[in-house]
């Protein structure tokens, strides 16, 4: 790269809305982030990226030596485990390629929120809409939970708070309504003309009977109870009428942030709620989330194997069980575990097998068998992620020179590494 100072517009990975007007300065290696970038895109764009070495056991060898390392434990495994998993769409690519030659198990990092979502679509089907659409039509959108502010800081700024719709229509002021904690700060919620949101104050142990409940009044039904957890009975119907007479309302949650048993019933009631609003009005339910490359990774493994991820891959058949393969339950059965975190230097939980982490230079203190860096994909390494509605691909851009070879040119390496034996 350029020691020039020098000014680029580029794709932020660091959470799921891959906002693609991010401004930042780079001169001298260094760079800064100028313009419309959040916390999170700040703290992805101006880390310090340590030099790093491949090593085994803790010390530095070469790569070719890390990589016959690393084939020959999976070449000696009976059970292998892929998980992590955090990468782009070519580095999923190539690890699936890996990953069946190799006939391991495969799950991300993020896998439990995410599988929240798909168990509703498996078993119910949904109604969601996109963020474009968000941003065009839907007039009241109701806020399901506290998260949504800390993993996607300009959700309103881009989504919410942008007046013009297609065509030049005024698209008038949105209402917004938020079911979260007391102690949930929505000023950032507060409209350009300063319009505040409307606050129901429930904390998330309360949200399956109060969704329950919104669910029950949605179809109709009569709640004779004053109270649902707290809230008044009557300002749960003033919710549901808001949302009837709502051109188009949008219902939003952070399934990873609905982490207590059974999860999944809340996420049904939310949906069926949209279900039961859509016999008079229009309405719609918009899942967020999104890191590590979730989004992305759940793409590819689909249209690869036709099934959402936790997969055991066997003589080139891949199997699905969402409760059996999971890397929880599986990190300590696999003899040999290899942990995928290009994004972040996010480190694998304690297991008792063989370790091989490949991903951010970070990672080079973690303690593991086999280490091997490779470049960080949106910073040293271009490439593609799928923004959270799963409708729009984007590509991120290497703004960062480096050395390292990437995560698919490495598996690359141990898959040929692999069939010499």
């Amino acid at each position: 790269m350029s020691n020039q100072q020098e000014d680029l517009a580029l794709t932020c990975p660091a959470c799921g809305l891959l906002c693609d007007d991010i401004r930042i300065k780079q001169q001298d290696g260094h760079l800064d982030v100028e313009a419309q970038g959040c916390a999170l895109a700040q703290s992805f764009f101006q880390q310090s990226v340590p030099s790093a070495h491949a090593k085994i056991q803790g010390k530095n060898v070469s790569l070719a030596q890390a990589v016959q390392a690393a084939s020959d434990l999976l070449y000696n495994s009976k059970q292998s485990l892929f998980c992590g998993l955090g990468t782009d769409v070519s580095g999923m690519r190539a690890l699936l390629t890996l990953v069946n030659q190799t006939g391991a198990y495969l799950d991300h990092m993020n896998s439990s929120a995410g599988l929240r979502n798909i168990q509703v679509l498996q078993q119910h089907g949904w109604q969601t809409t996109t963020l474009t659409e968000v941003k065009q039509r839907a007039d009241v959108i109701l806020i399901i939970g506290s998260h949504i502010v800390g993993q996607h800081p300009r959700f309103f700024q881009r989504i919410l708070w942008q007046g013009d719709a297609l065509f030049g229509e005024r698209l008038p002021e949105r209402e917004i309504i938020v079911l979260g904690p007391a102690d949930l700060d929505i000023s950032v919620a507060t409209s350009p003309t300063g319009k505040a949101a409307q606050h129901i104050v429930c904390e998330n142990a309360q949200l399956p009977e109060v969704l329950a409940s919104l669910h029950a009044l949605a179809l109709g039904k009569t709640i004779h109870a004053e109270q649902i957890a707290h809230i008044p009975t009557q300002t749960l119907q003033q919710l549901v009428d808001v949302l009837r007479a709502a051109k188009y309302s949008v219902l939003t949650w952070l399934a990873k942030e609905l982490d207590f048993p059974h999860a999944e019933l809340c996420i049904q009631q939310i949906t069926q709620t949209v279900r039961a609003l859509n016999q008079h009005t229009r309405s719609s339910a918009l899942p967020l989330g999104g890191s590590d490359g979730d989004y992305s990774v759940y793409q590819v493994n689909t249209w690869t194997t036709g099934f959402p991820i936790r997969n055991r891959f066997y003589q080139g058949n891949a199997e699905y069980d969402p409760f059996h393969f999971s890397a929880e339950r599986l990190q300590d059965q696999s003899d040999v575990r290899v942990w995928i975190s290009c994004f972040q230097p996010k480190p694998p939980p304690t297991s008792e097998g063989k370790t091989i982490i490949i991903g951010h230079p970070a990672l080079q203190d973690c303690s593991c068998d086999v280490f091997i860096p490779v470049r960080i994909p949106g910073l040293q390494q271009s490439g593609t992620l799928f923004r959270v509605d799963s409708s729009v691909s984007l590509p991120i851009q290497a703004v960062m020179a480096s050395e390292l070879n990437s995560l698919q040119e490495v598996l690359r390496q141990i898959e040929e590494a692999y069939h010499a034996h």
